[in-house]
């Protein structure tokens, strides 16, 4: 140990968590929360359904309106292909694939919320 030095135990701290260490919330006065039950929480479950069939049938108005479009929807949403890959695919540029992608989003965005008429 170097001259001049304060000499302090690593187990001297209160917060140093050991066997007999309490968790914060309790040396706060909190205490631990009781456990709840599954079945008496009121979960409210999402209702899917109703959204999945709105999105089928605005995807169903996008290809209808121009199905190149909704060809970049499904492959970039569904098929998990990149920009690139579309682009090659398609054999169009990187832009136009960008600038499809981001017009399809605009186009079922505004079938899904009811926003502005649809193009």
């Amino acid at each position: 140990m170097r001259a001049g030095r304060l000499a302090i135990a690593p187990t001297s701290s209160p917060w140093r968590r050991g066997p007999c260490a309490t968790s914060w919330s309790t040396r706060r006065g909190g205490g631990p929360e009781a456990p709840l039950a599954l079945d008496e929480a009121e979960v409210a479950a999402p209702q899917p359904g109703a959204q999945l069939l709105a999105l089928d049938a605005a995807l169903a108005r996008l290809a209808a309106d121009d199905p190149e479009l909704a060809r970049v929807v499904e492959w970039r949403f569904f098929g998990g292909f990149s920009v690139e890959e579309i682009a090659a695919a398609l054999e169009v540029s990187d832009r136009t694939v960008k600038r499809q992608w981001r017009a399809a989003r605009a186009f079922l965005h505004r079938q899904l919320t009811g926003e502005g008429p649809a193009p």
